[in-house]
């Protein structure tokens, strides 16, 4: 494993996650199929205040990761659990270069330790349709695919060219 040291907290630690959070959203937009300019358009101040959000009307728990060596952010986990009980991974990043030596899983292991001391009714985490490979990761801790939930396409987009046939 990477030397890594873990640091944890709550809302104050929100602002440090912003640079992972942006390249996660480029990777993001790299690998949809669907909902790629989406992914790019999406800004950190709406993130983060999405995530204030939440943490106001439940908890909020960050994780994140510093490389020992260089004390630089190399990788975060934000889980949230709401008002009833339910707890999410709301996002996981590792900078390309720490990928495979055990930060990813160290972060997990950190968010899974406080889903259950909050005693967290349920947990889950949405994985973008594009990123399947992250369902071996998760499986780890129990997460498994349990349904698929279709977005409607901001822009309307589903009927284009459609032929729409007059009912005589």
């Amino acid at each position: 494993m990477t030397k890594i040291r873990i640091l944890d907290g709550d809302t104050a630690l929100l602002e440090s996650i912003a640079p992972l959070w942006r390249k996660l959203a480029r990777h993001h937009a790299g690998i949809s199929v669907n909902f790629s300019g989406e992914f790019s358009a999406m800004r950190w101040p709406r993130r983060r205040a999405d995530l204030l959000e939440k943490a106001a009307t439940g908890s909020l728990y960050i994780a994140l990761a510093e490389d020992a060596a260089g004390k630089k952010l190399v990788g975060y986990c934000v889980a949230v659990i709401n008002s009833h009980g339910f707890g999410e991974i709301e996002s996981l990043y590792v900078d390309d270069a720490f990928r495979g030596g055990g930060v990813g899983t160290a972060l997990v292991d950190k968010i899974m330790v406080w889903f259950d001391r909050k005693k967290a009714e349920s947990t889950s985490v949405n994985v973008a349709i594009g990123n399947e490979s992250a369902f071996r990761f998760y499986r780890q801790w129990g997460f498994y695919p349990r349904v698929t939930s279709l977005v409607r396409k901001k822009k309307n987009t589903h009927r284009k060219g459609a032929k729409i046939a007059k009912k005589r």
